[in-house]
């Protein structure tokens, strides 16, 4: 079993041309001319926000209108995942650090930059200071 995170599909519609594809817990959208190319435009969009030098990632249909994002180094993309949280929220690390009660913004940096890894309940700590997500939910596939 591998860790992933959800993206949608979303087939166009009408007169539209497009399939729109996104992430929202990456906060990265993107669009093809097809289903297989929509996959393709977002699996470039996430590797190349990272920004990491060998950082890659999987993406696999899992149904009609969803896929799943993994990557070998998930620990990667779980730190892209707070960044992309925070800034889309125009939260400082200072922000994030008063939201979690903390003194240092050191402390939650760490996990942005990937310095320190997180269990599920300090990850869903972590995304409860910087997300609106109500549930970081855990779903079998």
């Amino acid at each position: 079993m591998r860790l992933a995170i959800e993206g949608l599909i979303h087939k166009p519609k009408g007169k539209e041309k497009y399939w729109a594809v996104g992430v929202p817990l990456l906060e990265i959208y993107s669009q093809g001319t097809s289903k297989k190319n929509a996959l393709q435009m977002i699996w470039s969009a996430i590797e190349e926000a990272v920004g990491q030098k060998g950082f890659r990632v999987k993406v696999e249909l899992t149904g009609k209108d969803t896929f799943a994002v993994s990557a070998k180094d998930f620990g990667t993309l779980l730190s892209f995942m707070l960044r992309q949280k925070r800034v889309s929220k125009k939260l400082t690390l200072r922000d994030a650090a008063k939201r979690l009660e903390s003194a240092s913004p050191n402390a939650y940096s760490r996990y942005e930059r990937g310095e320190s890894g997180a269990s599920l309940e300090k990850l869903a700590e972590l995304m409860g200071a910087v997300a609106e997500e109500k549930y970081l939910l855990l779903k079998a596939g």
